[in-house]
């Protein structure tokens, strides 16, 4: 999910990176329950 997050918002002049923390934070707003990022994150 990650890398569909960050692929998606490449072409942005927003750093992609900072969506990682801002989709989880959203969803949880929503009420899924969101791994953390971090793990992806270093995975890359």
């Amino acid at each position: 999910m990650w890398g569909l997050v960050q692929g998606l918002t490449e072409f942005l002049p927003i750093s992609s990176s900072g969506h990682l923390v801002l989709v989880p934070a959203f969803l949880r707003e929503l009420g899924w329950d969101v791994d953390e990022p971090q793990l992806a994150v270093s995975a890359v």
